[in-house]
């Protein structure tokens, strides 16, 4: 049987929103410690909330835990408290073995120091001594690919640069621990594809925490998922897509809808006439037809109008977009309301949530009469869960 790495047990951590209270709260605890009285932890005090509330784990060796959760759910604390930057308020922390943290880009590292030194410095932190590092640095400065800088202050390098290094170090250090925040997204393609197959080495003598917003990359590597929204645990098991389904149940976009042109179109309404609705949000079946009902009227004076149907991802990128213009249809502005059926086909996005946004022109792509951003959102379904985000069937032959 593996061995146990990480084992969390009811934990819980608070901060609070106010700078005043915070040190104030802080004198009071450290007060309470000295004179050896038991602080009410559970209680919460005016403009506190609870980071993490009632959160239990176990890793093993070979195990990669997938964090998942929007900004401000508790991840970053949850990794902090595992790797002892930070204290529990209550409930318990234990882990065994070597830490290795790739939390924040240059974290451990001194600025004024080369990258040569650096490693020495970290190395040292993580538990190696200097027969260790002088065994490993090789390789530690091939994997990074910063032999030509290795002699430059890091104050210099650049974000990417950083993390090159960092993973490089940690990784060569053979941790039982690897916790890493999201810091792989700064690197390039290449780079990258280097640091997952590393990981990949790692996990038989490793236990994994993986923070990532890329849910391709958490179904590659990940056994078990966590989904965490506003320090509470809403999911926690070893099927992954299921949890990386549910932390899009959980998820929505940020930005509210909005509504720019000269004004001389209105929406008076849009509904997603294929799937079905959970939690008020259609919900796609990956394969299926995206099929959009648009009710709407136009100024008298403009007599055809043109319609672009744009979909979004939860970063506000354009991912598929349908034009009447280019699909050579004509809409004449002959009634008071107008109501259009718009079957945009099986799209085949990855699992996830999208909004659509909806663009009215006058006839020949011209003014823009109004603009509705991200005035509806739905969510797609499914087990095809690429880097790409169109998961096309496709027909294979082997010759």
């Amino acid at each position: 049987m593996n061995e146990t790495v990480i084992s969390i047990d009811k934990l819980c951590k608070k901060y609070c929103r106010d700078l005043k209270h915070s040190m104030l709260y802080g004198i009071q605890d450290l007060a309470l410690e000295i004179f050896g009285v038991e602080k009410k932890n559970q209680k919460l005090r005016n403009d506190e909330f609870w980071a993490l509330n009632g959160i239990s784990i176990e890793l093993k060796k070979g195990d990669v835990l997938g964090i998942l959760g929007a900004n401000g759910s508790g991840k970053s604390t949850l990794l902090k408290l595992i790797s002892g930057i930070f204290y529990p308020d209550s409930g318990t922390v234990k882990t065994q073995g070597k830490v290795g943290e790739l939390i924040e880009v240059g974290a451990g590292f001194h600025p004024m120091l080369t990258g040569k030194e650096n490693i020495y410095v970290k190395g040292a932190i993580l538990g190696l001594t200097k027969k260790e590092i002088d065994s490993k640095f090789d390789e530690i400065v091939e994997f990074s690919e910063l032999d030509e800088f290795i002699n430059t202050p890091v104050k210099y390098y650049s974000t990417g640069m950083h993390m090159r290094l960092g993973f490089s170090i940690i990784a060569y250090s053979n941790p039982d621990i690897l916790l890493i925040d999201e810091v792989l997204s700064v690197g390039d393609v290449n780079f990258r594809a280097k640091c997952f197959n590393k990981i990949t080495d790692l996990i038989a003598s490793s236990g994994v925490v993986f923070v990532s917003h890329n849910m391709a990359d958490v179904a590659r590597i990940c056994t078990s998922v966590m989904v965490l929204n506003r320090g509470e645990c809403k999911y926690y098991d070893q099927n992954v897509l299921q949890g990386i389904n549910c932390y899009y149940e959980e998820s929505c976009f940020d930005e509210s809808p909005s509504v720019s042109g000269s004004g001389k179109a209105e929406l008076k309404s849009i509904d997603i006439r294929s799937g079905y609705n959970i939690n008020s949000m259609t919900v796609q079946n990956q394969l299926d037809d995206l099929i959009i009902e648009i009710l709407f009227n136009i100024d008298n004076d403009i007599s055809r109008v043109e319609i672009v149907v744009t979909i979004i991802n939860l970063e506000q990128q354009n991912i598929i977009q349908s034009n009447s213009h280019f699909d050579d249809i004509i809409l004449d502005n002959d009634l008071e309301d107008l109501r259009l059926m718009v079957n945009m086909g099986s799209i085949c996005l990855n699992p996830g949530v999208y909004g659509i946004t909806l663009s009215f022109h006058r006839e020949g792509r011209g003014e823009i009469l109004a603009k509705f951003s991200n005035c509806l959102q739905f969510r797609i379904k499914g087990d095809r869960l690429g880097h790409a985000q169109l998961q096309t069937p496709a027909q294979w032959k082997l010759n």
